[in-house]
Order: C-alpha cells, then sequence, then structure tokens
C-alpha cells in the first residue's frame, strides 16, 4: 500500500499545507476611499487573514443531460449541459475576539442587504436593498512556505500578513455577499475552548489563477 513515507523521497517539494491560506475581502470604495460603516477596515482585514479558521473551497463539476442510443443502442451516454462552479457558496469559520469583533465584522457586511436587518421596538419593517449594492469580490490564495530565499522589493508592511510565502493558486469569488451568519454554541463545560462561528458567502461564479509567484510587495497583488 502506497504511503507518504514511501513516496517522499521521489517528491520534487514538499507535500501541500493545510494551514496556509489567506482570505481578502474586497471593499466597495471608489479611488480607494472606504466608508468604515460599510467596508473593512485595515484592522478587519489584518483580523480576518488571522482568524479565519476554515475556509472549505468549492469544486466544479458539469450538469448532463442522459440521452439512449446516441450511436449504439442501449448504451447510455451523459452528455455535459451545464458547467458548475461548486454549489455557489462559500463557507468559512471565523474564531472569535474578547470584544466580539468578528460576529460585529460579519453582520456589517449581512446588514448591507437589507435596510434595518437589525429589527427592533415597532420599527420592524424590512426592506431588501439593491443588489449591486452590496455585492463585493473575495479572494483566497493558497499558499505554500518558500522553495528558497526570496527577495524583498521595498519596505514590509506590518499588515501584510502573508509577506513572503508562496502563493500556488489565488481563487477570485465574484459578486459575493454574505448569506448566512452562522450560530454559535455557548457552553459553560467548555472551560479551554474558544468561541467561533460559520459564516456562508454566496457568489455567482469563482475563476482559478494558477500563477506560481511569491508574496513580496506591499499590497500582496
Amino acid at each position: 500500500m502506497a504511503s507518504y513515507e514511501q513516496a517522499k523521497s521521489i517528491l520534487s517539494n514538499s507535500v501541500s499545507r493545510r494551514t496556509l491560506y489567506s482570505l481578502k475581502i474586497h471593499n466597495r470604495g471608489k479611488d480607494g476611499r472606504t466608508d468604515p460603516n460599510r467596508d473593512l477596515t485595515r484592522e478587519e482585514k489584518r483580523y480576518l487573514k488571522l482568524f479565519c479558521n476554515r475556509i472549505t473551497m468549492p469544486g466544479i463539476s458539469v450538469r448532463s443531460m442522459t440521452s439512449i442510443g446516441q450511436e449504439d443502442m442501449g448504451i447510455f451516454r451523459a452528455t455535459p449541459t451545464e458547467v458548475r462552479h461548486g454549489t455557489n457558496q462559500l463557507m468559512v469559520e471565523m474564531i472569535e475576539n474578547a470584544n466580539f469583533g468578528a460576529h460585529d465584522m460579519m453582520r456589517k457586511l449581512f446588514n448591507q442587504i437589507a435596510q434595518n436587518s437589525n429589527p427592533r421596538g415597532n420599527d420592524r419593517t424590512i426592506k431588501m436593498n439593491y443588489y449591486n449594492s452590496y455585492i463585493r469580490d473575495i479572494v483566497v490564495d493558497k499558499l505554500e512556505f518558500p522553495d528558497g530565499p526570496t527577495p524583498l522589493t521595498g519596505a514590509i508592511d506590518v499588515n501584510q500578513i502573508d509577506f513572503g510565502y508562496k502563493r500556488v493558486a489565488r481563487y477570485t469569488f465574484e459578486r459575493c455577499y454574505v448569506s448566512n451568519v452562522g450560530e454559535y454554541v455557548l457552553d459553560s463545560s467548555s472551560f479551554n475552548d474558544y468561541l467561533s462561528f460559520p459564516v456562508t458567502f454566496s457568489y455567482e461564479s469563482f475563476h482559478v489563477n494558477s500563477e506560481k509567484k511569491y508574496n513580496v510587495d506591499r499590497k500582496g497583488k
């Protein structure tokens, strides 16, 4: 039976590590300007990279139409009719901090979908906003340790958490919004555990850039 111990001697590179990735949610501000009531601040983006605990990356597939006897009698053929970009849902898990900042961050994005999405008292009327007013792109970089020393160009930004890693794939999820801020469990018996909660982003499609490069520029492009 094949095993990693048997195969590692013929590997030109190490195995891929699940723990190396980076998540970035783009702001919608024009000309580099951001609205702190709608967009993620610099500190929130930094927290997102450090404490996004898990990302379930979608696959790709096709839907097909089955026909019988297309060329040969009694033979079934499944002909692709549609390309599917996963389930059109990107699922992540966030680790919460003592100020409940992660939940506030996700609620800030979720609240843009509807007016008065957090109703109270006599003001409980909820009106949905225009679709194009809250969608944004999300980028997930799959990172690996560098093969060797990497050139460091320019000054290093202290918020550039993934600086110097090798980027082996970049997934760009287009026209996304927060469709679900999941439940979390409060448990008096969990003495040495942290609180986390799931978040689901809906997207229209995604594309993959498989160019191999190092994150050595200040903006992480």
